[in-house]
């Protein structure tokens, strides 16, 4: 299956004969979509085990046993015959348990799974259907009634020295943090725990939240350096941090696609232009600044940093280019796509900026789903005369 801007598309969207955009046309494509949507988070995989510990393949293990779980469960009440092939399911565990922290109980990712299937897909009509991308539908819940456990204070990373085969639980705070490569811990240090570097930006820009320190201050004592968020040494969900897998992934969608790239352009584009504008604190207990972008603290160049860990950290280019590859909740046509991602975009900057953390690039996703029919209609061409 793929997204296509055809004008038989066009006009059946505006005939009403598609309830929902869009829908299931080949049995073989959609497969297909499901198996380069696996190989492309391989590399997101391979970088969470490394920097989280190879014991997160079994929460990857649980998360896809609770999806085909789901899948044969509907598919037997549901009086299909045979049993479900499709990759679909064990994908919605694996794109669920890539947003979320790696510390979280393993339980939870089997049962969100679960109910992305149950709830998110099947009880909304199944494959071709439904309006929200079914993994999102899994960490709503999750997140609605496990806050704590899907946003904690602090994300754990390991050490160094403890690549891959390291323990979460054997944990130290970083008094002062300079980036990854200068931490040094004693020798049974094998986990640090540390802020994701979106929520200290965050935490500059709600009056009622005034932080602690200058934004200076926060990019040279608590921020790593920018570079650590391309190659994903920093804390955050367990397939969000490197920016480096996560785009070779979305060009790999792009050139096979199923991802087209007028989404995460746009996306990153329109975020990238709000995060230039949008007021926030420069200094502790300072007024608002806006234009921040040129905004600088001592010749430090501090508004730089933030727009550039807004395109690079909290979920945005993994929310762009695999959550946005689907094509059921997202546009039938590339105008569709350009507009989608230009509200993607601006709602995560605006989401951000109301202190909604951590996962405010997965609310404004499911707050722009919501738009797809909409946006269908206004994008697509009229056909004339049928």
């Amino acid at each position: 299956m793929t997204n296509s801007g055809s004008t038989t598309d066009c006009a059946s969207i505006e005939s009403g004969i598609y309830h929902r955009a869009p829908h299931i046309r080949l049995q073989s494509v959609r497969q297909h979509v499901d198996h380069a949507l696996l190989l492309a988070v391989l590399p997101c995989i391979a970088v969470s085990l490394l920097f989280f510990g190879w014991r997160n393949s079994g929460l990857y293990g649980l998360a896809i046993a609770g999806a085909m779980a789901a899948d044969w469960l509907c598919h037997a009440l549901m009086n299909r015959p045979g049993r479900p092939r499709s990759l679909h399911a064990p994908l919605i565990g694996i794109l669920l348990v890539m947003i979320l922290p790696p510390a979280v109980p393993w339980i939870l990712a089997a049962v969100g799974a679960f109910i992305g299937v149950v709830v998110g897909k099947a009880l909304q009509g199944g494959y071709g259907n439904y309006l929200w991308h079914p993994t999102l539908v899994a960490w709503a819940f999750l997140q609605l009634f496990f806050p704590t456990e899907l946003a904690p204070q602090q994300w754990p990373i390991l050490d160094r020295g403890h690549l891959l085969t390291g323990s979460l639980q054997r944990t130290e705070q970083a008094d002062s943090y300079q980036g990854y490569f200068f931490l040094n811990g004693d020798k049974n240090t094998e986990c640090w725990q540390l802020s994701r570097p979106i929520d200290v930006i965050i935490s500059h820009y709600t009056k009622n939240d005034t932080p602690e320190c200058s934004l200076r201050d926060s990019v040279l004592h608590k921020l790593p350096p920018f570079q650590d968020t391309l190659l994903g040494t920093v804390t955050g969900g367990l397939g969000e941090t490197s920016a480096i897998a996560i785009l070779i992934g979305g060009i790999w969608l792009i050139y096979l696609g199923h991802l087209k790239w007028q989404l995460p352009v746009f996306a990153l584009a329109s975020a990238g232009l709000l995060a230039c504008l949008w007021p926030l604190h420069l200094g502790e207990g300072s007024q608002l600044t806006w234009i921040p972008l040129v905004a600088s603290v001592d010749g430090f160049p501090v508004g730089v940093s933030v727009v550039l860990y807004h395109l690079t950290g909290g979920g945005l280019l993994l929310a762009c280019c695999f959550l946005a590859a689907d094509p059921i909740s997202t546009p039938l046509t590339s105008r569709g796509h350009a507009l989608f991602g230009i509200l993607l975009g601006f709602g995560v900057i605006l989401f951000r900026s109301m202190g909604v953390a951590p996962g405010s690039c997965y609310w404004a996703l499911l707050a722009v789903s919501t738009l797809v029919p909409v946006i269908d209609r206004v994008t697509c061409r009229r056909v004339y005369g049928t």
